[in-house]
């Protein structure tokens, strides 16, 4: 207690005043980080429930088109007259046939 008398009235306030400025500068540092974390996190499950419906979209799309492809391939009857006799030569050909045209004139070229 002695110290504190001692000191001028400059000290006295400078001192309080300095240390009330260092803890609010601590907390202020302290809540942006909390904010910056949450912030990113929040970013992050955006984003990834983003590509999530995309990827989900580009899947049924794929689905729906096989579907479409199988359909087309059931009434298709040299290949459904192969079948029966079976044979598959015919059957082989017609649909080495359709997977060229699918090859030339769409976008699904990797199988």
């Amino acid at each position: 207690m002695n110290i504190f008398k001692k000191m001028s009235i400059g000290k006295k306030i400078h001192i309080p005043m300095i240390l009330v400025l260092l803890t609010g500068l601590t907390a202020l540092i302290i809540n942006s980080l909390i904010s910056i974390g949450e912030i990113e996190e929040n970013i992050y499950q955006a984003e990834e429930e983003k590509l999530h419906s995309y990827f989900e979209d580009k899947y049924q799309a794929k689905i729906d088109i096989a579907k479409l492809n199988v359909i087309g391939l059931s009434h298709n009857r040299s290949i459904m007259t192969a079948l029966i006799n079976n044979d598959r030569g015919p059957a082989i050909e017609q649909l080495q046939a359709i997977i060229k045209d699918y090859k030339a004139n769409t976008t699904f070229t990797k199988y």
